[in-house]
């Protein structure tokens, strides 16, 4: 679980112009370098310039003085996410701690690394540009697969010089998105216009270029020579190259994963390990997982936005669905007599209660599709936080008690997207890959990680809270048939609920 300060609070607002530090008016390398170093100011938080300014080679800095600074993060939980991430270790599979992190990597590694997450963390909390998150984001990505390709190239233990110097490649073009102002908007629009721009371009429009900030904050910083030789475009004989790889990589996945240009990347990376081009996309597939881990220890929901996925998945194929199908076959009967009798309930003389149409249709739920548990789930007031109302389950579990989800937390975003689209869906089934995104382990811990189905409960128009049904306690399949199913009763119960609202209101 991540720490009080890993939890989800809404971004605050952007800086204001009075706030700029003078950068706008600032029109060379030595003036940005001079702002952006202000210890006085702090433009990027007050604890990351601590973290610049604590050095290895400081003789006052002792191991607890190092402990000490990096207990102190705010983002403590995504720093030894991170240190796992550049870590190669078969029989340690996380840091516990940062001074277990500190034994085995050192100061000097996760110092660098808790510079880049202090700057990220900052930007967090005080820009919702879609340009800057977009940028983080990808360049979070690109560090973490340059952390598995360089493991799986050189099989080196501590990989974290290669992984900085994946982050320091767009240090540079991030400070500046952030501080630039309406010349960071300038940059943008022609970027958008003509998706490039070079470094001739970036002198005439800022007064230097983006790499040349990057190259002298990482001298400045002191992040090492690896940090350094990565701006020169090394060639794939160099360790570092494998940054420029995944960076690239990275980039074209953001034009689809599907797009000619991210095929033959993920290909060029298959040529770079000597593996096939299969072996390359599950290296890639497994950074987005561990991405996607990386970003929800964030708590903004709006970095999911700018997280590409791939392609829906294809449906089972008519063999699979009619072998599973063999296991578990909805029962059709049972179905229609749940509709027939819901008509009947709230046609009938005696006006019907909101709850009986919902227990009714339940259990035609829970019988007609053979779930092993069908739950149903309410908004409160203020449409913040989803609870667990009731439950039917074939063995006591802890569901319905587990289910509360605070929808502006990690745990919560992928009901808080569900209800936003007022939409089905199956988890872990065909076609629904892009809604992985929003499952992570926050949600897992109190669902667990097998496949459910979900459709909103709906009322005037409006989502108020979901059905939620799966088999995950005896293990069984769910299919396609099953899908329809449930779909088609919980449809069928919202529409008998806006019957008895309409008959409530006409009795009145």
């Amino acid at each position: 679980m991540s720490d009080k300060s890993d939890s989800a609070e809404k971004p605050k607002k952007a800086l204001t112009k009075k706030i700029r530090f003078n950068f706008e008016d600032s029109k060379t390398l030595q003036d940005w370098v001079s702002l952006i170093n202000d210890n006085e100011n702090a433009p990027l938080g007050a604890y990351t310039h601590k973290l610049i300014n604590s050095k290895i080679t400081d003789p006052n800095l002792n191991f607890d003085e190092a402990q000490k600074i990096l207990e102190k993060a705010q983002f403590k939980n995504k720093l030894l996410r991170i240190a796992d991430t550049v870590y190669l270790n078969p029989v340690e599979t996380t840091f516990s701690t940062i001074a277990r992190a500190m034994v085995i990597l050192g100061f000097q590694s996760l110092r660098n690394l808790s510079i880049f997450l202090g700057i990220y963390n900052h930007i967090f909390e005080l820009s919702q540009e879609e340009f800057l998150l977009k940028e983080i984001v990808s360049s979070i990505h690109s560090a973490i697969l340059t952390a598995l390709i360089v493991q799986r190239k050189a099989r080196i233990l501590n990989c974290e010089p290669i992984v900085g110097a994946a982050f320091s490649l767009s240090l540079g073009k991030i400070l500046f998105l952030f501080f630039g102002g309406e010349t960071a908007k300038q940059y943008q629009e022609i970027l958008e216009s003509s998706n490039e721009i070079d470094e001739k371009e970036e002198r005439d429009l800022i007064g230097f270029s983006l790499k040349e900030l990057s190259i002298e904050l990482v001298k400045v910083w002191g992040l090492g020579s690896h940090a350094l030789s990565v701006q020169d475009n090394p060639a794939p004989d160099n360790v570092v190259y494998a940054a420029i790889l995944a960076k690239e990589i990275v980039h074209n996945l953001s034009k689809g994963w599907q797009h000619d240009s991210a095929i033959e990347s993920i290909k060029k990376l298959g040529t770079y390990l000597k593996c096939s081009p299969e072996e390359a996309n599950t290296i890639v597939m497994e950074s987005l997982e561990k991405l996607l881990e990386e970003v929800a220890l964030y708590g903004n929901y709006q970095l999911m936005d700018y997280i590409s996925m791939p392609a829906q998945e294809e449906d089972l194929s008519d063999e699979k669905v009619n072998e599973e199908l063999e296991k578990v076959v909805p029962i059709t009967s049972r179905i229609k007599a749940t509709i027939q009798a819901l008509s009947i309930l709230v046609s009938g003389r005696t006006l019907p209660s909101v709850n009986d149409v919902m227990n009714m249709g339940l259990k035609g739920i829970y019988d007609g599709v053979d779930f092993d548990r069908v739950l149903f789930a309410l908004l409160n007031a203020d449409r913040t936080v989803l609870n667990g109302k009731s439950i039917l389950e074939n063995q006591k579990s802890d569901l319905l008690q587990n289910f509360h989800f605070q929808l502006t937390l990690p745990e919560g975003w992928l009901f808080q997207h569900l209800l936003r689209e007022k939409r089905s869906a199956w988890l872990g089934g065909k076609g629904e890959i892009v809604l992985k995104k929003y499952r992570n382990s926050h949600f897992n811990q109190k669902v667990g990680k097998g496949q459910f189905f979900v459709a909103p409960l709906i009322l005037d128009g409006r989502a108020i809270g979901v059905y939620y049904a799966d088999r995950q306690p005896s293990s069984r399949m769910l299919d396609t048939r099953s899908y329809d199913a449930f779909s088609e009763l919980c449809t069928t119960i919202n529409e008998n609920i806006e019957l008895v609202r309409k008959r409530e209101k006409q009795k009145k």
